[in-house]
């Protein structure tokens, strides 16, 4: 993940520009930490000074380390779905297109699938019902978009993209916490190889999932259609 160099700011934010710039630099610093250690290891007082600021600033901005990661992870899926939208720009004549598109676009992010890991059972548990209820419509407007992509690439018959799209986010955060246990179950697993079966590639399981998924679909919406009566 290619991250802005970080410069240090010395005078107070006063204007919108000013503000989002700084914010912009809170974020930056906690993704190039993030990218090398583990959520509990990374403090707001390292991504305070990696952003040129004091640690009572970031809190200005975030009021708890959960709600900076979550909006971490929110810019990280747009940009994500940016990107797959970009390269998807047409219908496609077999789902495997669409889910390379998908895989080499997630594994391009590789701080996005460890968020995403993390979401549910961390980053959704200490932050206050505003910053959760605009996430989470965030999460929903980019759910009908990306429902909206799949139907038209893939010719889908309406609504149908909103249940693969759900199962798709489904998947790809099992997976990836799955792929990345706590330390201690990593080295268990690399040291005891009679549980070799439990550890896991994250690219290799997420494009076989997706495979079976997005070919699948349409079997599916076949099965949900009545047979007409003759």
């Amino acid at each position: 993940m290619k991250q802005r160099k970080v410069t240090k700011i010395r005078t107070r934010a006063t204007t919108d520009l000013a503000k989002k710039e700084r914010c912009a630099a809170v974020l930056s610093s906690a993704a190039l930490l993030f990218a090398s250690r583990e959520f509990d290891d990374v403090s707001m007082v390292e991504i305070a000074k990696g952003a040129g600021l004091a640690k009572g600033t970031v809190y200005l901005y975030f009021k708890t380390k959960e709600a900076l990661f979550l909006q971490l992870l929110s810019d990280e899926m747009r940009a994500w779905f940016d990107d797959t939208a970009a390269r998807l720009t047409g219908p496609v004549s077999e789902p495997s297109e669409v889910v390379r598109v998908i895989t080499s676009t997630l594994i391009g992010r590789p701080v996005l699938p460890r968020l995403l890991g993390l979401l549910h059972p961390i980053l959704e548990r200490n932050v206050d019902g505003e910053i959760l209820f605009a996430f989470k419509s965030g999460l929903l407007e980019l759910t009908k978009r990306s429902a909206a992509l799949f139907q038209k690439v893939l010719s889908l018959p309406e609504d149908s993209g909103v249940s693969l799209t759900l199962w798709m986010h489904a998947l790809t955060v099992g997976l990836a916490q799955i792929a990345a246990p706590p330390a201690a179950v990593k080295g268990l697993l690399k040291t005891e190889r009679s549980l070799a079966t439990l550890e896991i590639d994250f690219s290799t399981e997420l494009e076989s999932a997706l495979g079976a998924l997005f070919s699948g679909i349409e079997v599916l919406q076949k099965a949900k259609t009545p047979s007409r009566k003759r």
